[in-house]
């Protein structure tokens, strides 16, 4: 149950984006300011929350997320195409590689 919550602020994050960089509209961009910053508080919650040791796992998986956050939010925000793409990627491979130390140390438990 405590992985549940990880998972759901990652959705979070990944439809915040998604809508604020497919979508023309201008309310666009808060609706994705506001999922991703729900969505990446209930990720670190989660993960500090569910971690025993407050190791270095702990902070790599935190630091991803937060990166891969920042530049997803930054990606859908972006008016120039090639800012958007370069972003999202980055984005995704920083959340990706935020995901591994939490899968991991759960795996173990």
């Amino acid at each position: 149950m405590k992985n549940i919550f990880t998972w759901i602020g990652l959705a979070l994050v990944v439809i915040g984006a998604a809508v604020g960089a497919f979508t023309g509209i201008e309310a666009a961009k808060w609706i994705e300011l506001a999922a991703c910053s729900v969505g990446l508080a209930v990720c670190v919650v989660s993960i500090v929350n569910g971690s025993e040791r407050k190791d270095w796992k702990v902070y790599v998986a935190l630091a991803g997320i937060a990166v891969g956050t920042v530049l997803l939010i930054w990606g859908g925000m972006a008016e120039n195409t090639i800012t958007t793409i370069i972003s999202a990627v980055i984005g995704l491979a920083a959340l990706i590689a935020g995901l591994i130390p939490v899968i991991t140390a759960r795996k173990k438990e």
